[in-house]
């Protein structure tokens, strides 16, 4: 059933990614462990632990949630008469936010409790001041090249070059290709690497 207002928690073991596509829900992401990125324009705005980011509806958007990951997502479906912020960016959540979100994190709730806290999260979500800001890490992300190690972490680096290849083969790129022009020093651990990055091989 599909209710106006829903809370999903989210543990991804796997790099998980999606296309680029319209929101048709207002959408709230709280990262409890790993990172997020978000995919706005030409920028990607990454959403470390504790760290909380407002995605309206009808904004373009592809989400990215890297390996060993654990995110809160709350989604206010567009029927709702409420008038929800436009814009996307960080909000900084009220200690009231913050509890009712852990609570929904942690505990098994009755269904009347539960949207109860519903109620609470949509009140609390009608206050938030989304900001749009790159800060460094979500600069060095936006500005990553496949051949510039230094810029971010081994193992970043590498879940970026794998989430790459993979977008290569959805648009159509021979596999064996895209080992050679840009996983040649990887040789045969390519598949392994799929496997433990996507959680198969590609």
């Amino acid at each position: 059933m599909n209710y106006s207002i829903e809370h999903h928690i989210k543990r991804n073991l796997y790099l998980s990614s999606t296309p680029r596509k319209k929101l048709l829900k207002n959408t709230l992401l709280v990262v409890h462990q790993g990172t997020v990125l978000i995919k706005l324009g030409k920028h990607e705005y990454a959403i470390q632990e504790n760290k909380a980011f407002w995605l309206p509806s009808e904004c373009l958007t592809s989400i990215t949630t890297l390996p060993n990951s654990l995110v809160s997502q709350v989604d206010f479906s567009v029927r709702l008469t409420d008038v929800f912020p436009a814009q996307a960016g960080y909000i900084k959540l009220s200690p009231l936010f913050t509890a009712t979100i852990s609570k929904l994190k942690t505990e098994e709730l009755s269904s009347s409790y539960k949207a109860v806290l519903m109620q609470v999260l949509r009140e609390e979500s009608l206050q938030v001041n989304p900001v749009l800001q790159l800060d460094k890490f979500s600069k060095m992300i936006t500005e990553w090249k496949a051949n510039d190690k230094g810029a971010v972490t081994a193992e970043l680096h590498l879940v970026l070059r794998l989430r790459e290849a993979k977008k290569q083969l959805l648009s159509g790129t021979k596999k064996d290709k895209i080992i050679s022009t840009s996983f040649s020093d990887l040789g045969t651990d390519f598949d392994n690497l799929c496997e433990s990055v996507f959680g198969e091989q590609l």
